[in-house]
């Protein structure tokens, strides 16, 4: 995560209201599996980032993996941010069972108050596992009907974890995404 600030050129409220009531986002991506009593998960923007690496931008996942190479830009531009699933539409053949896995905000937040504060990355990373919190949000295991569509909208979606209640079906999910830092 770079620890420079990025400069916004509009008031909190326009950004709050641009990520939060809007009804489509950036990036899309589908999948599609069969669903068995093992549980699979998939990470969103894996698929989208198959066909082209610019689909689902992504940069680090806050530890100690470097940006994504490839990730279409020109000399000197900064690094992508990160592309978080927002809106996450589910539907299987069959009765399935859900878990979503988001990025803890808070976590976020205190992570970048400790580097603009002038903590190495690893302090950062090193207070936050002390303070005891977590990186991830995962929730817990929802119940979706056959062939229902079921909407989530995860403030910072990163994966899906799924398996079947009795049988095995197909599972399709289709998900929205934007990026983060970029107001």
């Amino acid at each position: 995560m770079p620890t420079h600030l990025d400069v916004s050129h509009e008031t909190p409220q326009a950004s709050f209201d641009k990520r939060f009531f809007a009804g489509h986002y950036s990036y899309r991506d589908y999948y599609s599996a069969t669903t068995t009593a093992v549980p699979a998960s998939y990470t969103f923007g894996t698929a989208a980032r198959a066909v082209s690496t610019d689909n689902w931008p992504r940069a680090t996942n806050y530890t100690t993996q470097p940006p994504v190479a490839g990730d279409g830009r020109i000399a000197g531009e900064p690094h992508a941010h990160n592309t978080y699933a927002r809106s996450v539409m589910v539907q299987c053949t069959e009765d399935v069972f859900i878990i979503l896995s988001s990025i803890n905000p808070r976590w976020i937040r205190l992570y970048i108050k400790y580097l603009i504060g002038g903590a190495s990355e690893y302090d950062a990373i090193t207070r936050l596992a002390a303070e005891s919190i977590s990186l991830t949000i995962t929730e817990i295991p929802t119940f979706i009907p056959a062939n229902a569509m079921v909407t989530f909208y995860p403030t910072f979606g990163a994966a899906i974890t799924f398996y079947q209640s009795t049988a095995s079906g197909t599972i399709r999910i289709w998900v929205e995404g934007n990026q983060e830092g970029v107001e």
